[in-house]
């Protein structure tokens, strides 16, 4: 079985490295132990890969703007990890902290939205740990990563995207 759940990621190419069924994912999660989708983005004078962008890093990355409180508790729930906040689509927000970035082929916003979640959580090998459909539950998924790196048991307290 493989951790891909997206049929539409045979069409945009990007389906050459099998995904992940269990180890460090959130299974069960939509899409959890696929590659991340690799759009071409613009942010603050960048043009290229999300990859190139971010670097090897936890990244949570929302396809629609969020508000500056959602902004907030996934900034903190990243600093732990060091990891990185990446806002597609969405109009550059006053806060600060989070890369705000226009996808010019909509390849990770169709398919995040293909698993009908908002958020994707990516480890720093650029595989999926895990989507959500609001920031509270991404925090979630970031805390139980941490903990899970941390060799302490740690999954999300309700159902998935939640």
């Amino acid at each position: 079985m493989r951790g891909d759940t997206c049929p539409h990621r045979r069409r945009w190419g990007q389906d050459l490295i099998p995904g992940l069924t269990s180890g460090l994912i959130e299974v069960g999660s939509p899409g959890a132990g696929s590659i991340l989708p690799q759009p071409f983005v613009r942010a603050d004078g960048f043009a290229g890969r999300l990859d190139d962008l971010t670097g090897g890093v936890v990244r949570a990355i929302a396809v629609e703007p969020l508000t500056p409180g959602d902004r907030a508790l996934l900034l903190d729930a990243l600093a732990p990890l060091g990891g990185v906040l990446v806002v597609i689509g969405g109009p550059a927000g006053p806060e600060g902290g989070a890369v705000d970035a226009v996808e010019d082929e909509g390849v990770l916003s169709s398919w995040l939205r293909a698993t009908g979640q908002r958020i994707v959580v990516a480890r720093p090998d650029h595989y999926v740990y895990g989507t959500a459909s609001s920031a509270a539950y991404a925090a979630e998924l970031l805390a139980g990563l941490r903990n899970r790196l941390a060799g302490r048991a740690g999954r999300p307290a309700h159902a998935h995207g939640a």
